[in-house]
């Protein structure tokens, strides 16, 4: 019998029995027996659904000094982006918080639990040396969204230095020549990394950037305003373009900037990181570069499961690809071509 004669049998769509056949939920345990056994009888081997391979623990660090400085949507996707790649691979993802006085116990506790297969620590809020917490963990872990470039960890990050001369280039295509660099001054996740693109790709483009028109700000809303405008207040000569490190900063800028008088982009031109969704609701909508951070969430399972399943013990740290999003915050000056 094929699998419509079968489903007429029992007075139910092929797609009911098409589920049993393959080992799906979503039919009763009694009408699912007795189509199995009509299909087993008719020469058809049932699919049985697999059974979850274990856990795979991600732990949300938080700081204290982060507070503000988390951006809108970012978390939701790259746990998103872990949760996805875990119920492909029939694993059950398990979603904890740890603070700096917490984080080793946690870690200690997962080394402890056999159902626990794999870690993925989310460094973005993490600033401390890695050395007794981090490397000490028995149990497989990838950092997502931490900069340890002189450690042996699994890493997974954005791709700065594309992102940042993708940025620099378009700079230079509309006529800039000064530029100016809204620096966080937390040292958490990838913003180490970002430092360095912005200081080296200006410097490899030909293009000027002061050291007074370096602005180290935090990432508190109202602090901002105020520290972007003192050093307004203060500088006689603006550069004609500001790269931010995130978007909340740079539409900060923006604010502060409106508010004492100067157009954007007219007067001066705004770039911000990482197209956060607030970056379509300022005005100007903000130039910007996108980082995909479900695709990051992605890649730190894919990892974790090669050195979970085929014990890969060789450390990668693995880059994901930005993409520039052209808006409305930047202006052509001098007229350049």
């Amino acid at each position: 019998m094929k699998v419509r004669e079968i489903a007429a049998v029992f007075g139910v769509a092929p797609s009911t029995v098409s589920l049993v056949l393959n080992g799906k939920p979503g039919v009763g345990d009694e009408l699912r027996k007795s189509i199995e056994e009509k299909l087993i009888e008719n020469g058809y081997t049932i699919k049985k659904e697999q059974e979850e391979r274990g856990t795979i623990l991600f732990i949300y660090y938080i700081s204290s000094r982060y507070l503000s400085n988390r951006k809108d949507n970012t978390f939701a996707m790259l746990l998103g982006g872990v949760q996805k790649v875990c119920k492909q691979k029939n694993y059950i993802c398990s979603l904890i918080y740890a603070g700096h006085g917490e984080l080793e116990e946690k870690i200690r506790e997962a080394d402890e639990k056999a159902d626990i297969r794999g870690i993925v620590f989310l460094g973005t809020e993490y600033f401390h040396s890695p050395d007794k917490v981090l490397l000490g963990a028995k149990t497989p872990l990838v950092v997502l969204d931490g900069f340890f470039p002189d450690y042996p960890l699994n890493t997974v990050n954005i791709d700065n230095a594309y992102g940042i001369y993708e940025e620099v280039k378009y700079l230079k295509e509309k006529g800039h020549q000064a530029v100016g660099y809204l620096r966080c001054g937390l040292p958490y996740g990838c913003l180490q990394d970002r430092r360095n693109c912005v200081e080296l790709v200006l410097r490899q483009m030909g293009l000027q950037l002061r050291e007074e028109d370096i602005v180290e700000v935090t990432q508190d809303t109202e602090a901002l305003e105020e520290e972007i405008g003192t050093y307004l207040d203060r500088q006689k000569q603006l550069p004609t373009a500001f790269i931010a490190d995130n978007d909340l900063i740079g539409i900060m800028a923006v604010k502060t900037m409106q508010a004492r008088g100067l157009r954007v982009p007219e007067d001066i031109s705004v770039i911000g990181f990482d197209d956060a969704g607030l970056c379509q609701l300022s005005t100007p909508k903000l130039t910007t570069v996108r980082a995909d951070f479900e695709k990051m969430g992605e890649r730190a399972v894919y990892r974790l499961l090669r050195m979970m399943e085929e014990k890969d013990k060789c450390v990668e740290k693995l880059y994901i690809g930005t993409e520039f999003i052209e808006r409305e915050s930047v202006a052509r000056i001098g007229g350049s071509e």
